[in-house]
């Protein structure tokens, strides 16, 4: 597969197989604007070299959203590794890659959708 596909292969999976859950952890959320960028923890088990230049081509263009990669093991691993984060309420990443198990996560409360909040 040359570079340029699997360039837009993971653009696709980084937009279209992401959960959102709740980031960052704390009292569950901020009010007022944020001062400089807010970083956004990105977790997924592909490999870095297929992600990073995707992630460095977010953060060059956004100059108020930073999305920071965080490699994961295994679907496996980066399911426990989110529920535990949940658990601990610190270090819950805003994205995850999409696992088959969606609808278990939601039904934690460890997903949920985002669709009225990306609406334009």
């Amino acid at each position: 597969m040359n570079s340029k596909r699997v360039r837009v292969a993971t653009c696709a999976a980084v937009v279209l197989s992401v959960v959102l859950t709740g980031c960052g952890g704390g009292d569950g959320g901020t009010t007022g604007k944020a001062e400089g960028p807010v970083t956004i923890e990105y977790w997924d088990w592909l490999e870095a070299k297929n992600v990073d230049p995707v992630v460095a081509k977010f953060n060059a263009t956004h100059k108020d959203i930073k999305l920071k990669f965080v490699k994961q093991a295994d679907n496996p691993g980066t399911q426990q590794n989110l529920r535990n984060a949940v658990a601990a309420q610190k270090h819950v990443p805003c994205l995850v890659q999409n696992f088959g198990e969606a609808p278990s996560l939601a039904s934690e409360g460890l997903a949920q959708d985002v669709t009225e909040e990306l609406a334009p």
